[in-house]
């Protein structure tokens, strides 16, 4: 994820918190070097497109990305995040997804939902699996 981003941090911090500690960390395509990306078969070009989760047998980026992460949160957010990989939820989550990105939270959303989302976050981010 972007460590530059107010939202992604917020939103990887979020994550983190929901995660067992011991299977997954979020780490900002910052902290990543030339031999870091190598070892997880990624180029700079890749991680400054978009988030990944990485696993031993899979590479998932942007909206798949973040239902992984929702995955291993488990729960019901586990459930969201299945439901993102099903269409037609899985075609919105990739449209909303490049949006967000692309506009940033304030102008994809309207002005006071962005703003509940942004303070939802910092109440309670690349996605790396440990595993």
């Amino acid at each position: 994820y972007d460590g530059d981003c107010g939202f992604c941090s917020a939103a990887a911090a979020w994550i983190t918190a929901k995660w067992n500690p011991a299977t997954a960390e979020a780490v900002p395509l910052q902290r990543l070097n030339e031999v870091d990306l190598l070892g997880l078969g990624l180029t700079d070009h890749d991680v400054e497109k978009c988030s990944w989760w990485v696993e031993r047998d899979r590479k998932s980026h942007g909206h798949l990305a973040v239902a992984r992460a929702l995955i291993a949160a488990g729960g019901g957010w586990g459930l969201i995040g299945r439901a993102l990989l099903v269409p037609p939820v899985r075609w919105l989550a990739a449209v909303g997804y490049r949006i967000v990105c692309s506009y940033g939270l304030d102008r994809a959303l309207p002005h006071r939902v962005a703003q509940y989302v942004q303070a939802s976050l910092h109440t309670s981010a690349l996605l790396h699996n440990v595993d």
